[in-house]
C-alpha cells in the first residue's frame, strides 16, 4: 500500500469529531461544541444561547455571564453567530478564561449595552479575550460600553462598525486592528493607540465626531502628527478626525496615498492643499465632506470610486496624468458646477447602469469636445462638454 495514504488514513483516525452538548446555567441553554480526543478535549466553545426562563432570580432579565465550563470543558471562545441577532441580550460579562470571540460572535445584537472583558494577571489561560474576530460587533446599535483585557492583540474587519452609540475606546496593549474596526461610530470623539499597534486600513473611517487620534510616542507602525494619523514613512494619511478643528488642512509633501473614507464627513473642512508627490486618493477619500474645490496636483494617477460623492465641492480640476478613476466620484456634489479635465478621458471602473458620475447641469471643461461627447462614460448622462484654452 502507498506510504503516503498510509499516513493519511492513521492522520484522519487521530482527528477527534466534534461533539455538542448542552447545560442550563441560571434559565440560559448554553450549547457548546468541543472535540472527543485530540489536543484540545478538555475546552469547548460556545455555538449557541438561549433563554429559557424570563424569571431569574438575582439577574437582570437581559444579563449574561458566560460560564466557565460546560459539562467538564472548559470554555475557551464564543463560536461565530453565537449570539447573533439576540435581541434580549443587553449586558454580558466574559470570563477570563475566553481568549477569543469568533466572527460575528455577537452581531446585530439590537440591545447590547455592555459588554465587559475580563482578565487576570499571572494567571496561565486567562488572560482574557486576546482576539475579536470579523464583525463581532456589527449594528450593536446600544452598545456603549467595551471594557478591553490588556492582553486584546487583534480586532478584527468591521468588528464594531455601526455601534452608533459607543463612546470611549481605551486600549492598553494590541497589535492589530482591522479595516474599519470602528467604522461609523458616530460617538466616538477621542483615540488612543498604543505603542504597538498596527493598522490594516482606516479603522476609524465615518466616524462623525471624532477629534482627536493620539498615538504612544515609541510606535513603530504608524505616525500621528496634529491629531491625523499616517503610516510610520507618512506616505499615506489614514484618518483625517472628522470632527477635527480648522477649516483648512496642508497635507504634508511626501504624502503619496489618500486612504480610503480618510477625510469623510469631515464637515468643517474646505480647503485642503494636497502636495506634488501626491499619486493615488482612494475610495470614498472626501465623502460627504465639506471641501470646496477639489483641485488634483500633477501627478496623480488614481481617483477611488466615489472619492468626493456627496461633499460640497462646487468645482474640480483633474490633471492630464491620471488615468483612470472609479465610478460614482462626484455623484451626490449638488453645488459643482464644472470640472476641468486637463487630459483625455480617464479609464473608469466598474461602470454600471444607473451610475450617476457627476450631476447632469455639471460642464465638462475639456480641450477635446469630440473626444469628450463619444465618451461612453460622460456622452450617456447629458453632461454638457464645452472647450478650454489649451
Amino acid at each position: 500500500m502507498n506510504k503516503s495514504i498510509v499516513f493519511a488514513c492513521l492522520l484522519l483516525a487521530t482527528v477527534s469529531s466534534a461533539m455538542v452538548q448542552t447545560n442550563i446555567v441560571d434559565g440560559i441553554a448554553w450549547v457548546a461544541e468541543s472535540r472527543d480526543g485530540g489536543f484540545d478535549d478538555t475546552r469547548c466553545r460556545i455555538i449557541r444561547c438561549e433563554r429559557q426562563r424570563h424569571d431569574r432570580p438575582g439577574k437582570k432579565a437581559g444579563q449574561v455571564t458566560v460560564p466557565r465550563t460546560i459539562g467538564n470543558k472548559r470554555v475557551h471562545a464564543i463560536g461565530e453567530k453565537a449570539f447573533q441577532g439576540n435581541v434580549w441580550l443587553d449586558e454580558v460579562v466574559i470570563h477570563s478564561g475566553v481568549s477569543r470571540l469568533e466572527d460575528m460572535a455577537f452581531a446585530e445584537c439590537p440591545n447590547l449595552t455592555n459588554v465587559v472583558m475580563e482578565y487576570a494577571i499571572r494567571v496561565p489561560g486567562e488572560h482574557g479575550v486576546e482576539n475579536i474576530g470579523e464583525k463581532a460587533f456589527v449594528d450593536c446599535c446600544k452598545l456603549e460600553v467595551v471594557s478591553f483585557s490588556p492582553y486584546l492583540t487583534c480586532i478584527g474587519h468591521w468588528a464594531f462598525q455601526r455601534c452608533r452609540k459607543l463612546q470611549t475606546v481605551t486600549f492598553n496593549y494590541f497589535s492589530s486592528l482591522g479595516e474599519g474596526a470602528f467604522e461609523e461610530c458616530d460617538r466616538l470623539e477621542r483615540v488612543y493607540l498604543p505603542g504597538n499597534t498596527e493598522l490594516r486600513g482606516n479603522a476609524f473611517s465615518l466616524c462623525s465626531n471624532l477629534k482627536f487620534i493620539s498615538l504612544d510616542s515609541e510606535n513603530e507602525h504608524v505616525m500621528v502628527r496634529d491629531g491625523v494619523l499616517y503610516d510610520k514613512n507618512m506616505k499615506v494619511l489614514v484618518t483625517y478626525p472628522a470632527k477635527r478643528d480648522g477649516t483648512t488642512f496642508v497635507v504634508p509633501e511626501g504624502v503619496e496615498c489618500i486612504y480610503a473614507f480618510a477625510f469623510s464627513r469631515a464637515k468643517m473642512l474646505k480647503s485642503v492643499k494636497l502636495p506634488s508627490s501626491l499619486r493615488s486618493v482612494m475610495t470614498g477619500a472626501f465623502l460627504d465632506s465639506g471641501l470646496s474645490a477639489a483641485v488634483m496636483p500633477k501627478g496623480v494617477e488614481y481617483i477611488g470610486e466615489g472619492a468626493f460623492m456627496k461633499s460640497a465641492v462646487t468645482t474640480a480640476v483633474i490633471p492630464s496624468t491620471v488615468k483612470t478613476m472609479g465610478r460614482i466620484c462626484f455623484s451626490g456634489c449638488n453645488n459643482l458646477s464644472s470640472i476641468r479635465f486637463e487630459g483625455t478621458p480617464p479609464e473608469v471602473l466598474d461602470e454600471q447602469v444607473g451610475d450617476v458620475f457627476a450631476p447632469s447641469n455639471c460642464v465638462l471643461r475639456v480641450k477635446n469636445t469630440d473626444e469628450w461627447k463619444t465618451h461612453k462614460t460622460f456622452s450617456r448622462y447629458g453632461i454638457k462638454a464645452f472647450g478650454v484654452d489649451p
